[in-house]
């Protein structure tokens, strides 16, 4: 069968490389790839990144599974519309892939669902993120509410300190890098336990909630 990939990172070519050793896939398309999978001759880049087009090529190609790597087209609803149009996708639809795409409702999913997280708060004016961290002693990290490539999240908390300290102004594009809306989170201090057995789990055990615990093999 065919196969097609979409994206253009590392993470969607080990995704294709991986697929080319299944022996029921006879062709790989990455769309629209990278220099590494231009560079590997049983990956084929296929230049197209709009939605519907790249739908109109699966369907004209007969590809039997479209893979979804990056987070950006699952939260736009890629996924949704590759599946109305009559397409196989693998991957979140955007009801599901929200949970990526907004920190914001990931907290309110852990809240409803009792899982172990810091104390947050949501806001759309500077002016209420710096009070509420300046009633935290500037002990919070802010983080930008949509995607952010990774560049979302303010880690300072000398800078808060020094904001709650002397009242001055903070910008919006300082915490938030322009963000219409953002999300406080308290810091939870806590200690890292490896613990000696097999799958050698790693915990947190947080100090403000000493009965909690989080962890993942």
């Amino acid at each position: 069968m065919k196969v097609l990939v979409i994206g253009n990172g590392g993470r969607e070519h080990a995704l294709a490389w991986k697929l080319t050793q299944s022996p029921k896939v006879q062709r790989v398309y990455v769309a629209p790839g990278n220099g590494g999978t231009a560079l590997d001759n049983r990956l084929h880049n296929v230049a197209i990144t709009d939605f519907n087009a790249l739908a109109d090529y699966a369907l004209a190609e007969k590809i039997v599974l479209t893979v979804v790597g990056p987070e950006a087209p699952l939260v736009a609803g890629l996924v949704d519309g590759l599946e109305a149009a009559g397409v196989l996708a693998f991957g979140p639809t955007a009801a599901a892939a929200r949970i990526e795409g907004s920190k914001a409702f990931a907290k309110e999913v852990m809240v409803a669902a009792g899982i172990p997280t810091a104390d947050y708060a949501t806001f759309t004016e500077p002016a209420g993120a710096l009070a509420w961290a300046r009633q935290r002693g500037g002990q919070v990290v802010v983080k930008a509410d949509g995607l952010a490539a990774g560049k979302g999240v303010v880690v300072r908390p000398s800078q808060w300190r020094a904001w709650s300290r002397s009242g001055s102004g903070v910008s919006t594009s300082e915490p938030a890098r322009g963000a219409s809306t953002v999300a406080g989170v308290a810091n939870m201090p806590g200690t890292l336990r490896r613990h000696a057995r097999p799958g050698n789990k790693v915990s947190f055990r947080s100090h403000a909630h000493p009965r909690r615990r989080c962890g993942r093999p």
